[in-house]
């Protein structure tokens, strides 16, 4: 469930996050994070996205798969000891106060009445839940490059918990490989369809060759994603994309 946190959380937790705004903007740019400290951000990634779906189904880009990531209960799932590693790493200046926050397991009334204590997740619905949950995950995609041969590179960029990453066809297991590991060590999943989730990540694949048969992904790959065609259509960030409303757009 969502939880708005105790009134006597809220109003500090606001403070912290409006006078350390400037701090936390850049280093949400840093990670490529637009749901944070950004009005607009969900725009401006809509419409970067439909530039580079227009430059790619035109070849412009050459083999490109572009991954939707989507994890399992995002906010609930990280582990409080993953957010204190990535205030300390990322944004030090507000760790104190999420030490404090995490002294004692928060008690949770759920809908039913039943009082339940809670040691784990980002507080989704409380004033700073967005920025611990892009804080965990950016600290995680950090990691994960570290961890993933250079040569598999990649770029990524996030509104809170809904991710895109672009890369090559052939490194895309690799690098899901290499982000999951990172998000296991936090807690939190993509989830695998043969563990009976709901799987929700996409993979999608434009080559400059229409006529082209598809790449064959590994076992891996296909039992964490939905792969589709290029001329399926994929909703992102609450926007549809069809090859027709690409190219209405240009």
């Amino acid at each position: 469930p969502i939880r708005s946190g105790e009134l006597l959380c809220k109003t500090p937790a606001k403070a912290l996050l409006r006078d350390h705004r400037p701090a936390i903007l850049s280093k949400m740019l840093r990670l490529s994070q637009y749901g944070v400290a950004l009005p607009g951000g969900a725009e401006a990634l809509f419409h970067a996205r439909s530039t580079v779906e227009q430059l790619a189904q035109d070849g412009h880009l050459g083999p490109v798969a572009i991954v939707d990531v989507d994890l399992v209960n995002c906010f609930g799932s990280f582990q409080w000891p993953s957010i204190r590693d990535a205030y300390a790493q990322l944004l030090p200046q507000m760790l104190p106060w999420e030490q404090w926050r995490q002294k004692s397991a928060s008690e949770v009334v759920l809908p039913c009445g039943r009082t339940v204590h809670v040691d784990r997740g980002a507080g989704q619905g409380e004033p700073d839940g967005p920025l611990k949950t892009s804080l965990v995950l950016g600290h995680s995609v950090l990691r994960a490059r570290e961890s993933a041969n250079s040569q598999h590179a990649w770029v990524d960029a996030w509104y809170i918990d809904d991710g895109q990453l672009f890369c090559r066809p052939q490194d895309v297991e690799t690098i899901l490989r290499a982000l999951d590991e990172r998000l296991a060590a936090a807690g939190a999943t993509r989830g695998l369809r043969s563990t009976g989730h709901d799987i929700k990540s996409v993979v999608r694949v434009f080559q400059p060759d229409p006529a082209a048969p598809p790449p064959a992904f590994s076992d891996y790959v296909t039992d964490s994603c939905n792969v589709q065609l290029p001329s399926e259509p994929n909703k992102v960030l609450g926007g549809e994309f069809t090859v027709e409303n690409i190219k209405a757009r240009w």
